[in-house]
């Protein structure tokens, strides 16, 4: 299936409007800085990627609009509330060019702030009612926290890139699926439409992630945001540094850091900048292409029409972005 010239994000502005308001309602009347918090993370950007996908298969299998956005915003505030907790884990001081949470608080406010919106994000989605909806929301939640202490402990048995593949499901994609998942079974959607939605979600969700790990490496600092090749300097090892460990593996620090060993900061800024300069930078764009094309040919079997338009121009999306 070929690109189209949709743009997803302006076919649902209104909608995504409702999602945002949905968000920030949720924290009025609360502790004041708390609702500066949320707000700070909201205003920070981003697409909406998560409600965006729900909102779509809602679309498509005639989800009420109501229930699809009060949805859609548990999602995304579930998502925020992970990235204040992965910025304290992680340390970071920046995320988009602006100063976190953990930059500007105390390590007890930064997590306290994170629990809460988790909360709220669950509060909202159970408005919908559904305990099988609360189930795959809570399930969700689980596989994000397992895949951050896998993260944080290696896994005997397992190499590297299969590591990887897990981590990034748990990280990113499994919120993808539920976005998805969630959109669909609002509507009138049967569990073999289902089925082909989920394998959507996560193949969009891998590549996502793929494509954010990439960026890591060969964006310049100030798109990106943060430090290039942060998630290495903190001894994560991503597809890119895969690929280019399997291809050099006698390269200074490179057995250093797969026995998590602490190297000299010149030799790490000289691993980013070689990864940056090989083919493991294309080579990972290529298997972010190839999640692309597998979450597309997922939709095969949908019927055309505007909804399955966009979703195919927003998986291209994924992988055409450059921050």
């Amino acid at each position: 299936m070929n690109k189209t010239s949709i743009n997803v994000f302006n076919l649902l502005e209104s909608e995504l409007s409702l999602v945002d308001r949905a968000m920030r309602q949720e924290y009025q009347d609360t502790h004041p800085d708390i609702e500066a918090a949320l707000n700070h993370l909201l205003d920070a950007g981003g697409k909406r990627v998560r409600p965006t996908l729900l909102i779509l298969f809602g679309k498509m299998f005639d989800a009420p609009l109501d229930r699809s956005t009060t949805m859609a915003a548990a999602i995304e505030l579930l998502h925020n509330a992970t990235l204040v907790h992965d910025d304290f884990i992680d340390g970071s001081l920046l995320r988009r060019g602006i100063p976190t949470l953990n930059a500007q608080w105390s390590s007890g406010a930064t997590v306290l702030t994170g629990d809460y919106i988790f909360a709220k994000a669950a509060h909202l989605a159970s408005i919908s009612g559904s305990i099988e909806h609360m189930q795959l929301f809570s399930k969700a939640l689980m596989t994000i926290v397992v895949g951050e202490v896998s993260q944080l402990f290696s896994v005997n048995g397992q190499t590297l890139e299969s590591m990887y593949y897990d981590r990034i499901y748990a990280k990113t994609a499994a919120l993808f699926t539920l976005a998805c998942e969630v959109g669909a079974l609002l509507g009138n959607a049967s569990e073999e439409t289902v089925s082909a939605v989920r394998a959507y979600g996560t193949a969009v969700g891998c590549a996502f992630q793929i494509i954010d790990d990439m960026l890591d490496f060969s964006s310049a600092a100030d798109t990106l945001g943060k430090p290039v090749g942060g998630d290495l300097q903190r001894g994560i090892i991503t597809l890119p540094a895969i690929y280019y460990f399997a291809d050099f593996p006698n390269q200074a620090g490179v057995n250093d850091i797969l026995n998590h060993k602490n190297i000299p900061g010149q030799t790490m800024l000289d691993l980013i900048e070689a990864i940056r300069s090989s083919d493991a930078i294309e080579r990972t764009h290529a298997r972010a292409r190839e999640f692309i094309s597998e979450g597309i040919q997922a939709l095969s079997e949908f019927p055309s029409g505007l909804e399955k338009d966009a979703l195919i121009d927003l998986a291209y999306f994924v992988t055409d972005r450059t921050a």
